[in-house]
């Protein structure tokens, strides 16, 4: 069993690197009913090899070896970019709807990330945080998942 309540009017952002829904309960905290208010897809290509054509850049040391420099993860920078466009939004979604609560469930990574782009505000209202990745359930299934 969880350790929050899924109120009446409770918001919840659900979400990984690429997808990302704000679901309102209309039900109650023993019979979650959710809707859909906002979905975010991101744009990102599916193969690192899309976004980026360099190959990884070398360097030398003082021994004079030659060794190469790690390529960068563009899929991450992609994936924390569009976190951060969806937890500003989610933020001002509950400012505009006067959200009194607020549960976060997104992957661990993903959750890490929505941590440190968040508003002290939003999180104060966050009564949740669940370290699953439900993004691509059906709604119905989303809201059985929280509430067990």
């Amino acid at each position: 069993m969880s350790d929050f309540q899924l109120n009446h009017k409770a918001h919840l952002l659900v979400c990984d690197g690429t997808k990302a829904l704000i679901l309102r309960n209309d039900g109650n905290a023993l019979a979650p009913q959710l809707m859909v208010e906002r979905e975010f897809r991101s744009d990102t290509p599916a193969r690192t090899s899309d976004m980026g054509t360099d190959k990884p850049g070398r360097t030398n040391n003082a021994a004079g070896r030659i060794s190469s420099i790690e390529q960068t993860d563009f899929h991450t920078q992609e994936e924390e970019a569009f976190l951060k466009n969806v937890v500003s939004e989610f933020d001002a979604h509950c400012r505009e709807n006067n959200v009194k609560q607020v549960v976060v469930a997104a992957p661990a990574r993903a959750l890490a990330v929505v941590r440190g782009f968040a508003s002290q505000e939003l999180m104060s209202r966050c009564v949740g945080q669940v370290a699953k990745d439900y993004v691509n359930h059906p709604v119905p299934e989303i809201a059985r998942l929280i509430s067990i």
